[in-house]
């Protein structure tokens, strides 16, 4: 599977459904595995560069794009290592004149990650549960975190769930069959749905599929990446909010308030 997502054809495969379905859309676009051919049911996360400095990446013939240009995973980690050399330059202005990959290869090997701040990646992830959204919310090294809200709204209508454990599948299709029958599709309904899915239960809060968007230095990334695990265990059996605590307003941090659904 490529390391790189087009976010156009992303765009236009989710634009062609109704806001309940779009979810599932983007995430057969972009191949994130389910156990059933619907979708609701995610297997595994998908992970994948759309673009690099904020620029995005095109797929043409399904081969990555920037600027028009073929890139490859091969390029950018030149084109990195060369920025992080040409940033490390300015400590000692490079006394054994190497060249750039060189200098930064020589920072690397002494622990010194810092100037791959100076690139920014924009990534994808797609499919992850939402008990891992609190650990994304409080990264405040990330330039911008762009995700799915879990508002009350009709994109939550009918959301996907992640299922961490093959055992679990049974259950939680058993589970969604009561809701889906015992809360028709009226405003009452959609109300319940949204009440129950989100964050009103601690089970359904951890299961409760999220996909998100980042800009991130790669050193960040690397940092980023050995947390994701944990926080989804740690995560599992507590009440979820979904974002950073410096943003909640008081009422939030108080507890669930009313909404209306839009």
């Amino acid at each position: 599977m490529s390391l790189f997502l087009d976010l156009h054809t992303l765009w236009e495969a989710a634009g062609a459904h109704a806001p309940p379905d779009r979810l599932r859309a983007l995430f057969r676009a972009a191949g994130v595995e389910t156990y059933d051919d619907d979708g609701y049911f995610v297997r595994a996360p998908r992970v994948a560069i759309v673009g690099v400095g904020g620029l995005p990446i095109r797929l043409q013939a399904g081969a990555p794009t920037l600027l028009g240009q073929p890139v490859s995973v091969a390029l950018l980690r030149s084109q990195i290592q060369e920025m992080m050399g040409f940033c490390g330059f300015m400590s000692y202005l490079n006394p054994r004149n190497r060249a750039p990959e060189a200098l930064a290869q020589a920072m690397l090997a002494q622990g010194h990650a810092s100037t791959a701040h100076a690139v920014s990646v924009n990534v994808l992830v797609l499919g992850f549960s939402v008990a891992v959204e609190p650990e994304l919310c409080c990264q405040r090294d990330l330039v911008h975190l762009s995700r799915v809200t879990v508002a009350r709204t009709r994109a939550q209508d009918d959301p996907p769930m992640v299922v961490h454990e093959p055992g679990a599948l049974p259950l939680l299709q058993a589970a969604r069959g009561q809701l889906q029958s015992a809360l028709p599709g009226t405003q009452l309904g959609r109300e319940c749905r949204n009440n129950l899915y989100p964050a009103s239960k601690p089970r359904w809060c951890s299961c409760q599929r999220a996909c998100e968007a980042s800009t991130s230095s790669p050193r960040h990334a690397t940092t980023r990446a050995k947390r994701l695990s944990s926080a989804a265990c740690c995560m599992a059996s507590t009440t979820c909010c979904t974002r950073s605590p410096r943003s909640c307003s008081i009422n939030e941090r108080a507890g669930p308030q009313p909404l209306p659904v839009r």
